[in-house]
């Protein structure tokens, strides 16, 4: 896996097809039926695209693509996502019946792209940043495969490491809440050891009631019911559900 988005750009730079696939904001009719000018320019347009996808995810950065804080963690799920979109975004195109039906009339794919309110936004449903002002049709295919790739791998790695950081600070907060009640265990053993006559029959309501007990009776009742507590054979009454 590629470390970084910057080294991806530099493939691409490196390979000479950093250059975005060109586009025009409208042809004739004529034009757009005209076939590709070669096989070479009709294999080299999906990693046009491709290069596109790339020099704008490396535009908009780690906080454009996605809105979580920029830690190591997330950052290293934010690189192998994009480049496991990278890795996928050709095989994507190939299985899109969009882009298939209008590979072989290139200009249709050059042209500019026109929203429609019809149209099945992708991006828009992701909540996607977009590729451009005015991207080509192409463009905007290739981008919405993209970035769903990136998303997909993306979204459930960050949406783990942030349950188990959940499922931890659970765990400190039991130990936490257990040596708390632990302590107030311990407190309620030290008042009783004085015995019953050293306890004030409003304190041991009020002891009784702490630890959801029920506070009726005597004090020796109330004494009784507290040692019981402590030892196991009195057990709290149950909570109401509201």
């Amino acid at each position: 896996m590629l470390s970084s988005v910057t080294d991806l750009l530099g493939i691409f730079s490196r390979s000479g097809t950093e250059t975005a696939p060109p586009r025009e904001l409208d042809f004739s009719a004529e034009e757009l039926s005209q076939p590709w000018e070669s096989q070479e320019a009709r294999d080299a347009y999906p990693l046009g695209l491709l290069a596109a996808c790339v020099a704008r995810t490396a535009e908009l950065g780690f906080e454009g693509m996605q809105d979580r804080e920029d830690r190591p963690d997330f950052r290293s799920c934010y690189e192998e996502a994009v480049g496991v979109a990278v890795a996928e975004l050709p095989g994507n195109l190939e299985a899109d019946d969009e882009y298939q039906a209008l590979i072989d009339c290139p200009n249709f794919l050059r042209r500019a792209w026109r929203p429609s309110p019809i149209d099945h936004d992708l991006c828009s449903l992701l909540g996607a940043p977009s590729f451009s002002d005015a991207p080509s049709v192409g463009e905007k295919i290739a981008w919405e495969k993209f970035y769903y790739s990136f998303t997909m791998t993306y979204r459930p790695a960050i949406t783990e490491i942030m349950r188990g950081e959940m499922r931890t600070n659970l765990r400190l907060f039991q130990a936490q809440l257990e040596e708390r009640i632990e302590e107030l265990h311990d407190e309620l053993r030290a008042k009783l050891a004085g015995g019953v006559d050293s306890l004030t029959l409003a304190g041991l309501k009020k002891d009784c009631e702490d630890f959801g007990l029920a506070v009726s009776g005597t004090k020796g009742k109330l004494f009784e019911r507290l040692q019981g507590f402590l030892d196991g054979t009195v057990a709290p009454k149950k909570r109401r559900r509201r």
